[in-house]
């Protein structure tokens, strides 16, 4: 067995996976929600920014379902388990070579484009303030032209290395290097994400806690990465 499965520690995970996942999401929508209501009715903010507000306690509360829920993993048996997402796993091997045959990095281009967005959420805040005197969407659309500048920024000075292969095994990030004959099976998906769909690189490793939930060990996306396209191909090639 991979992980503790007894009747005393089984509730206890059962209970803090429905917290985590959905609890606190639905807690601090609701706090969102309140306060926004409270602001509304001492006519603090305008009925604009109280949808507006409505709306972003909803995201919220999606957003922290979404990013909890990947920290769990349901058993076979209907239990729960939470995983450690950098711990489970060594990121030095004695058996790593020394070059590999590709090695892929943040596309430039896409960080580019990403950074004009930016540019384009702080301009459309300064002219919705302008327009409407909205503060809150205007907060907002700006914090957001900011994030997404910065981590563009970020990307576009960013020469590490996202992904290794070459014909003893993968490397990436998250896993360190793994040998070919560690992995059950790599797999490349496109999922809907919003309106356009975003395509993943899912990893399977043998005898680990992933294995026993039938689940991916690792889950590396792939659009932003230079000549993705080949990625699957390679990993073919090389893994014979």
């Amino acid at each position: 067995m991979f992980y503790s499965n007894d009747d005393t520690d089984k509730e206890i995970r059962k209970r803090n996976y429905l917290l985590n996942v959905f609890g606190i999401p639905i807690i601090i929508a609701l706090a969102i929600a309140g306060i926004t209501y409270l602001a509304y009715s001492k006519r603090y903010i305008s009925s604009v920014d109280r949808t507006f507000c409505y709306f972003i306690s909803f995201s919220i509360a999606t957003f922290l379902y979404a990013k909890n829920k990947v920290k769990w993993l349901k058993i076979p048996d209907g239990t729960y388990y939470r995983v450690q997402d950098e711990n489970n796993y060594s990121k030095n091997s004695l058996n790593e070579p020394i070059e590999y045959d590709r090695i892929y990095y943040v596309s430039k281009k896409k960080k580019t484009i990403s950074l004009i967005a930016g540019l384009v959420f702080t301009g459309l805040a300064i002219y919705i303030f302008k327009a409407t005197k909205s503060y809150i969407i205007s907060i907002v659309n700006l914090l957001l032209g900011l994030l997404v500048i910065t981590q563009a920024t970020k990307g576009l000075f960013d020469k590490t290395p996202k992904l290794k292969l070459s014909t003893i095994g993968i490397w990436t990030n998250k896993l360190g290097f793994i040998r070919w004959d560690k992995i059950n099976n790599t797999k490349i998906i496109t999922e809907q994400r919003g309106e356009h769909p975003s395509i993943v690189l899912e990893i399977y490793l043998k005898n680990t806690i992933y294995e026993e939930a039938n689940k991916p060990d690792e889950r590396l996306l792939l659009d932003e990465i230079e000549d993705a396209s080949f990625i699957e191909t390679d990993i073919n090639v090389l893994r014979q």
